[in-house]
């Protein structure tokens, strides 16, 4: 019998940032009113502090000896999930108008499907690059899908300057990010 080769353990580090946090530094952890009423549902007897966030009124009701211990954990663990729930929905909303629904779906139905509410929704990590795509049309392309079109087809343009209605046609098939993908590319190539 040979050697025993022993592999040496891979340390397991907590995410730093995961994708669940970084939605909530996005939307912010204020509490306006909707939040507010949840957590007025859940917890009537305890008062909130003036500016507290959600995380800092959380982790006081979680350390508060004078809550029943047997279901505040639960509890807890419920309200931090539907508050994440609607921090969702607010960046989907916002993303929205750069996604296409399906023909007979209306904008709310859309948004509830991509938040998960009747079922699973799109990842936290997907989220969050649809709303990297959402903010560069948005600062770059003031939002309009013709105007990163018609970047597109000015780089293309030949030397007869003249747009290619086909092309054009083409461009209409693909993707937000595909468009973008392709004018970084063009615009390295210039």
């Amino acid at each position: 019998m040979g050697k025993r080769i022993y592999r040496a353990k891979k340390s397991v580090k907590p995410l730093k940032n995961s994708p669940k946090t970084k939605i909530s530094l996005l939307v912010g952890s204020a509490l306006d009113g909707p939040k507010e009423k949840l957590i007025r549902a859940e917890f009537s007897d305890v008062r909130r502090n003036e500016n507290e966030t959600i995380d800092a009124f959380l982790q006081r009701i979680a350390k508060d000896d004078d809550i029943q211990e047997d279901r505040k954990s639960g509890k807890i663990r419920h309200l931090g999930k539907k508050i994440h729930a609607m921090n969702k929905e607010k960046i989907i909303s916002e993303i929205a108008p750069y996604l296409e629904a399906a023909e007979d779906e209306s904008e709310e139905q859309f948004i509830a499907r991509l938040a998960g509410k009747n079922g699973s929704g799109i990842s936290n990590t997907k989220i969050l690059k649809l709303k990297k795509i959402a903010d560069r049309m948005a600062k770059d392309f003031d939002g309009k899908r013709e105007n990163l079109e018609n970047a597109i087809l000015d780089m293309n343009k030949g030397a007869s300057g003249k747009i290619d209605e086909k092309y054009r046609l083409h461009l209409n098939k693909k993707s937000f990010a595909t468009l973008l993908i392709q004018h970084d590319h063009m615009k390295k190539e210039l």
